[in-house]
């Protein structure tokens, strides 16, 4: 009878962690797509978009704008933003890479 028991708690086990670990997945999806919506960032050119969420992705850090920077605090730089839409072969005729 124990025998039985294990693989119906393995089981269980992963019926009830694959929902959660897809739920947890969501949410961190939903956080940065909520924020690059509203109105601090709906501006932006899709490419400054996916910067954002790129940074947001590796470092859990989302990036002010110039909408709602705060005092002291780092925040996207707009002339960044200009290269980021820049066609590649534009971007190779740019001298200095402005600074994110």
């Amino acid at each position: 009878m124990k025998k039985s028991i294990v693989p119906v708690l393995t089981l269980l086990v992963v019926i009830i962690t694959i929902p959660i670990l897809f739920i947890v997945n969501l949410k961190e999806e939903s956080t940065i797509d909520t924020v690059l919506s509203n109105e601090y960032y709906s501006y932006l050119p899709v490419e400054a978009k996916d910067y954002i969420k790129d940074v947001y992705e590796e470092t859990g850090t989302i990036i002010y704008t110039e909408k709602n920077k705060k005092r002291n605090v780092p925040y996207l730089n707009p002339t960044y933003v200009e290269y980021l839409t820049l066609e590649e072969s534009e971007k190779q005729n740019v001298g200095l890479i402005p600074n994110p």
